[in-house]
């Protein structure tokens, strides 16, 4: 695994990772900053693996296991280091790796494939908005592959009653193929992921005060968006394009934009506010206000950024 790892003068990327709960636009900021930034987009790198190996789409349109830029890594991964994607996504799949072993092997499998990024594409930038719900504690395998530099951590929320609306609408493929959408067995398993996510997001920004951290307002960034990119990117460092030879998009995983054109418009949506259930409105306004008096979210008095936030300055306002 040493040599795959590599040692000193290993090329390092700069990794831009977005945290909190789906549902909250990660996807679109996503999107946006990588175009901006000249950075690679991943979208939710953690589910590479799972994706492979389940035979679901990347943005590019074709299969992960078959996707042009995906495919080839991952067959001189699994070579290299005589493992199974099988045993890769069940090392994702459920939570963080429990064993010394399991979580060298990940980080490894890791570096191997940000390295062949670079090699192949030229990617020294990317951004993965896998989010803090799950999928192996990623954030924190980040911090143990040796050639990246996790430059930013955004924690990205957004108003739970939204979140929940967003549940009961369906997901991606439902709304894709148009099939009726989430029951509320589904918003009660989405209020529970938000607030689990966005403790995991604030437990780890507390934790690393080493690693550049800010929390944003779903609601926020929405309605300015351009605003609030410029000014992430430059919290990253990323104040020049930074090109590389990847052609098209070929992000894993997130939301339904990402695998149809999308013509860059960003308006922020209020079907909540008159179309989720009354009940389920104030349970999930009693439920976020709670949340705010535990400082897993931050105060509407913020304005969205990180005024009053225990892990990082005033950085947006």
């Amino acid at each position: 695994m040493d040599s795959m790892t590599g040692g000193p003068g290993l090329e390092k990327s700069d990794v831009l990772f977005v945290g909190g709960y789906g549902r909250s636009g990660s996807s679109l900021l996503d999107a946006m900053m990588s175009a901006k930034a000249g950075a690679f987009s991943g979208g939710e790198m953690a589910s590479l693996f799972e994706w492979a190996l389940g035979g679901k789409p990347c943005t590019c349109g074709v299969m992960v296991d078959v996707c042009p830029l995906w495919a080839p890594i991952l067959a001189d991964l699994l070579v290299e280091m005589a493992t199974s994607l099988t045993v890769l996504a069940d090392l994702t799949r459920g939570g963080r790796p429990t064993s010394e072993g399991d979580r060298q092997l990940l980080a490894a499998a890791w570096a191997f494939v940000f390295r062949e990024l670079h090699r192949r594409h030229g990617v020294t930038r990317v951004i993965d908005s896998s989010k803090t719900s799950g999928r192996g504690s990623r954030e924190q395998v980040l911090l143990k592959v040796p050639n990246v530099r996790l430059v930013l951590f955004i924690h990205l929320y957004r108003r739970l009653a939204a979140v929940a609306f967003s549940r009961r609408r369906g997901n991606n493929y439902q709304l894709e193929a148009g099939v009726p959408g989430g029951s509320n067995l589904h918003m009660a398993k989405g209020v529970l992921g938000w607030v689990r996510a966005n403790l995991n997001a604030t437990r780890f920004c507390r934790s690393q005060r080493e690693v550049c951290s800010i929390a944003l307002a779903y609601e926020a960034f929405a309605a300015d968006p351009e605003l609030h990119v410029s000014r992430l990117i430059d919290l990253a460092g990323w104040k020049s394009p930074c090109p590389h030879a990847v052609t098209g998009s070929h992000a894993i995983a997130g939301n339904r934009m990402r695998r149809r054109p999308w013509d860059g418009a960003v308006s922020p949506d209020l079907a909540w506010t008159t179309e989720l259930p009354r009940g389920w409105r104030i349970a999930c306004h009693l439920i976020e206000r709670a949340a705010r008096r535990l400082r897993i979210v931050p105060s509407p008095e913020s304005g969205g950024s990180t005024a009053n936030w225990p892990y990082a300055e005033e950085r947006l306002s």
